[in-house]
């Protein structure tokens, strides 16, 4: 048992037991690492959009209490990547910015490419592009290349 743990178990005994905790390190918070969950959505809600227009390629939400509006907790955060809000079509991968605005094409547009566009550039881009080919094998193409 390591010493921050004997210093806890010593707290919670003296307090249990209604004794003097002055003292004791009754400093012990178990915090946890932020979690983020990412949602790649093909559809667009209803309240994603301004004036009938998709308005942000992503989305930040928490869990919530729904009786009381309170987020549950500040350690499970939800991004979402909304691809249809993304205003390029399939030749207009130039516009393209920002990693961010890349990979939504790429997630939009990736069953209609031919070639992988030069701008995309990258390990993520590397394995998207790698795994779209693999998918798009015979299922006796994709076993040749495994053995």
């Amino acid at each position: 048992m390591t010493k921050r743990m004997q210093q806890v178990k010593a707290y919670k005994k003296a307090k249990a037991k209604g004794q003097n905790t002055d003292g004791l390190d009754s400093d012990f918070h178990y915090s946890l690492i932020p979690i983020y969950l990412i949602g790649i959505l093909n559809f667009t809600l209803p309240y994603m959009k301004q004036d009938g227009v998709p308005a942000n390629l992503v989305y930040k939400g928490q869990m919530m209490d729904v009786d009381h509006h309170v987020p549950m907790s500040n350690s499970i955060n939800l991004l979402y990547l909304c691809v249809p809000n993304l205003p390029y079509g399939v030749d207009e991968d130039d516009k393209c910015q920002t990693t961010l605005e890349k990979l939504a094409f790429c997630f939009k547009h990736i069953s209609t490419l031919k070639t992988r566009p030069p701008e995309f550039l990258g390990e993520v881009f590397d394995i998207i592009f790698q795994k779209a080919e693999i998918a798009q094998m015979s299922k006796r193409q994709r076993w040749s290349t495994i053995a």
